[in-house]
């Protein structure tokens, strides 16, 4: 083959608008000499050939892989198993929206589609220009495209044969047995080949075994961390929370012997007769509404660039602590509000229960409005409703007195997390940029960044987990709400009687720029401020 092979991917109903452009490739010339190898399937696979891996083999060898995007190639099966397999070997890919298949849009002034939902991950992740097929202009930018792609080749991946798309999902084929082996590899405890298996599943988005895949791999992280903490002596003590924090949320699936997976059996240890598990953290676990756990944060160090209260770039050493895996919800939140956390004082701040009674609200500017708040901001908008959902319309007062009483009702030490404890639970030991790396993608939280996602509303805390997790697994760390720090924004004390503006982290559903949602961005808000976008996750620290 050609070394300017360009692989088609297209839809065979989409094959009239397809065949005319593909046609004009294979006219153009280089030095007298045919300028791409243009792989078709219905041209270039023989008779005799096996057509799954004809393609898989016409996809390894070409320099560039071209998605025809249509509202019927984004959903097919075999469109998407072969924009997977060329994105995990690191192909360049060019998405190109066939003619009539885009609109103008009015507010943007740009084309735009109307199914961006169905796009698949690995179009919305590639972070490239879409190419409309506007006619002779558009074939032009096309071929641009090509040359630019060609001349600057991308470090290729190895990822194994995907299975014919064809058949994985039929009952009678082979994805019972592909389930069957990682489920005998995750007990032999070959946990990075189980998952594999189990991630191939839930790529080919199998309806008999997907739900259970993404379990499995949930399950096979979380418990991969508890031999890691049981290995060394020096962490050991984390096993015990950790294992609480397991049996929390991986046990109880019906596909699982007696609902628990435990090749190492912790559960002797540590759940038995001798049981080590301390009674404070057993009803923080027990009071709070799922989804709630809790994550063990280790010692180590992060960097506050140059504020207010630093004049240069500042590295801390952060102990031992541990995080709330997501947000506090509206369910949790609840629970303070039913305990009459608007009436009672003592869980409140002396400048937090004035703000309460002045009743701040914006109307043009902020005002005391003598209208005492008696609970949060937006509860009745349908956007924010849910259990799941994370709290928002709470001003900094108002989270305080929540960890107050969550405090003094479970024996805790719990509070909203500093700003420095909450960069080391979002960075981890190396000091990303984002939570899940170093690069930005829109689709691993809930954000406004172009009209591609363009929120305009919170999602479940969990709806995000398994792709934007930050390296200790917690979720939701960038996007869906702003997260009140402890920590005072000029001065950087954590006195809970100033009244001084509040850091604040994460970005929320609302920011549309990627550099609002980085792990190191703070802004400063005063205290008693609200909107829909604030929430707040809490923290536990070892020390009193």
């Amino acid at each position: 083959m050609s070394d300017n092979l360009i692989f088609i991917s297209y839809r065979s109903t989409d094959s009239a608008k397809v065949d005319t452009i593909v046609s004009r490739l294979r006219t153009l010339q280089a030095d007298g000499k045919p300028k791409y190898k243009v792989w078709q399937d219905k041209t270039d696979i023989q008779p005799a050939d096996d057509w799954w891996l004809s393609i898989v083999n016409a996809i390894r060898a070409c320099k560039v892989f071209v998605f025809m995007v249509s509202a019927e190639s984004v959903v097919n099966v075999n469109c998407r198993a072969e924009l997977a397999f060329a994105r995990k070997l690191n192909k360049h890919i060019v998405p190109m929206v066939l003619n009539n298949e885009f609109f103008h849009n009015p507010t943007s002034g740009k084309n735009d589609i109307r199914y961006w939902g169905d796009v698949p991950d690995e179009l919305n992740d590639i972070r490239v220009q879409f190419l409309f097929d506007e006619g002779a202009g558009a074939f032009q930018k096309l071929d641009s495209t090509l040359e630019r792609c060609i001349a600057n080749p991308k470090p290729e991946l190895y990822a194994d044969n995907p299975p014919d798309p064809r058949h994985v999902n039929d009952a009678t084929n082979n994805t019972a047995s592909i389930y069957e082996e990682a489920y005998e590899l995750a007990w032999k405890l070959d946990f990075d080949t189980a998952e594999r298996r189990f991630q191939r599943l839930l790529d080919l988005q199998d309806r008999h075994f997907g739900a259970e895949a993404r379990e499995w791999i949930l399950i096979l992280r979380d418990y991969r961390q508890l031999i890691e903490f049981d290995s060394r002596k020096a962490s050991q003590f984390k096993v015990k929370g950790a294992w609480q924090t397991y049996l929390q949320e991986r046990t109880g699936k019906e596909f699982l012997p007696d609902g628990l997976f435990d090749p190492k059996d912790f559960k002797s240890r540590y759940d038995g007769s001798q049981k080590i598990i301390t009674p404070t953290r057993k009803s923080s676990l027990e009071l709070l509404p799922k989804p709630f756990a809790w994550i063990p944060i280790p010692e180590g160090k992060v960097t506050i660039g140059k504020c207010g209260y630093l004049d240069k770039d500042t590295t801390f050493t952060v102990p031992a602590f541990e995080m709330a895996k997501y947000p506090c919800t509206n369910a949790q939140f609840k629970l303070f509000m039913d305990a009459g956390g608007y009436d009672e004082k003592r869980w409140w701040t002396d400048d937090g229960w004035q703000a309460k009674l002045d009743g701040w609200d914006y109307q043009g500017s902020w005002k005391k409005t003598g209208k005492a708040w008696t609970q949060p901001r937006f509860l009745g908008d349908d956007r924010f409703k849910g259990d799941d959902k994370p709290i928002i319309g709470v001003s900094w007062h108002e989270a305080v007195a929540f960890c107050t009483w969550l405090s003094e009702t479970t024996g805790e030490n719990i509070m909203l997390p500093t700003e420095q404890q909450w960069q080391r639970a979002a960075q981890g030991d190396k000091g990303l940029i984002y939570p899940w790396g170093n690069e930005w993608y829109g689709s691993r939280c809930n954000n406004s960044v172009v009209s591609l996602y363009d929120s305009n509303q919170t999602t479940p805390v969990r709806q995000y987990e398994g792709k934007g997790d930050s390296p200790f697994g917690v979720t939701d760390m960038s996007g869906n709400v702003w997260e009140w720090c402890l920590t005072a924004y000029e001065t950087g004390e954590t006195d809970l009687y100033r009244t001084d503006v509040r850091v604040l982290r994460g970005g929320s559903w609302n920011n549309y720029l990627t550099s609002t949602f980085r792990a190191v961005n703070r802004i400063g808000i005063n205290p008693h401020y609200w909107d829909n976008d604030l929430g707040f996750r809490f923290a536990l620290s070892y020390n009193s």
